[in-house]
């Protein structure tokens, strides 16, 4: 369920964490998304053996391309299904980042995706980690922000949004007021 609503939006937003259980999950996650979106689209085709066959190969390891090109030979009209993959906008925000070091995962985890699944993943920032926000924010009933106000948090809070926002703009959306 989780898969087919992410895929109903229009963009996504993906937050992980720089540990390789996180960047892991998150890459599973976006392999899956992208493979229901390619069930989705065989079903509607017919080729849905073409499909389970080439999962089979992707799943063993195989990247997205070879998938596409065995579509392809099944289907001519196959060879849209990059354009298909580029409807799917994903933007990925690094959470819990405890030195800036760690800001090279968000660029491993796009290359990962740009290789192997076909996806250009927009990085909108880190949020990075402060020990005093978890006590702080079980103690408190006022809202995030008010809690966060004299943190590093906020700051990066205000930065993904505004992102997510000129992403947004950028791609003709409705969403703020600036264009990037």
């Amino acid at each position: 369920n989780t898969i087919d609503f992410f895929l109903l939006g229009t963009r996504g937003v993906l937050s992980l964490t720089p540990e390789k259980t996180s960047i892991e999950n998150a890459y599973r996650f976006l392999r899956a998304s992208v493979l229901r979106m390619l069930r989705s689209i065989s079903q509607h085709r017919g080729y849905q053996n073409v499909v389970r066959d080439a999962e089979l190969d992707f799943a063993g390891g195989t990247d997205l391309k070879k998938l596409v090109r065995k579509l392809a030979e099944a289907d001519p009209e196959a060879v849209s299904l990059d354009r298909v993959l580029r409807t799917l906008r994903v933007g990925i925000v690094l959470n819990q980042v405890w030195d800036l070091d760690e800001l090279a995962v968000a660029e491993h985890v796009r290359t990962a995706a740009r290789r192997h699944l076909m996806l250009a993943l927009r990085f909108y920032g880190p949020v990075r980690h402060e020990d005093v926000v978890p006590r702080a924010l079980r103690r408190s009933k006022s809202p995030i922000l008010d809690v966060l106000a004299n943190s590093t948090i906020a700051d990066d809070i205000e930065g993904v949004v505004d992102h997510i926002v000129r992403d947004a703009d950028h791609a003709g959306a409705t969403l703020g007021q600036g264009h990037s």
